[in-house]
């Protein structure tokens, strides 16, 4: 079963849904690391979860030529 999460960027202020499964979110909820958690959830999404920082935002702040 998954659940859809509702996310908004702390940068451009922007929801985004996040669709997850269950029971990776409740292990990565109860301390379970997220990539561990969440395999199959890309990158940018276990991004947002982590940070509130959505992909265009992180591409933008951690830009290389910063």
């Amino acid at each position: 079963m998954d659940i859809e999460l509702k996310i908004m960027c702390n940068n451009c202020k922007v929801v985004h849904t996040v669709t997850v499964p269950k029971k990776g979110y409740v292990e990565w909820m109860t301390g379970t690391v997220i990539q561990k958690a969440m395999p199959n959830v890309s990158a940018i999404d276990r991004e947002l979860l982590i940070s509130n920082i959505c992909g265009k935002c992180f591409g933008e702040i951690f830009r290389k030529d910063n």
